[in-house]
């Protein structure tokens, strides 16, 4: 089940049927890779804790595991 507005427009864009909730997860990992401070992003968000924004909300991406050396070394000053 699924809104048809968005059914449709994936249909025609040729993408994957994404429900609208999951939106907001996207939102919310953009929101994170973004700089924006987890808080901001709880408040944001409407949760009560901000482990519900961490754990459900937010995903590492692979541009975001790719970079862990890199924001290492510049914390490091290597």
């Amino acid at each position: 089940m699924g809104r048809p507005w968005l059914i449709k427009i994936a249909e025609h864009a040729g993408l994957p049927r994404i429900k609208v909730h999951g939106f907001r997860h996207t939102y919310a990992t953009l929101a994170i890779q973004a700089g924006m401070n987890v808080k901001q992003l709880k408040h944001q968000l409407g949760h009560d804790d901000v482990q519900t924004t961490l754990s459900i909300y937010t995903t590492l991406t692979q541009v975001d595991k790719a970079q862990t050396a890199d924001v290492y070394t510049s914390l490091v000053n290597f």
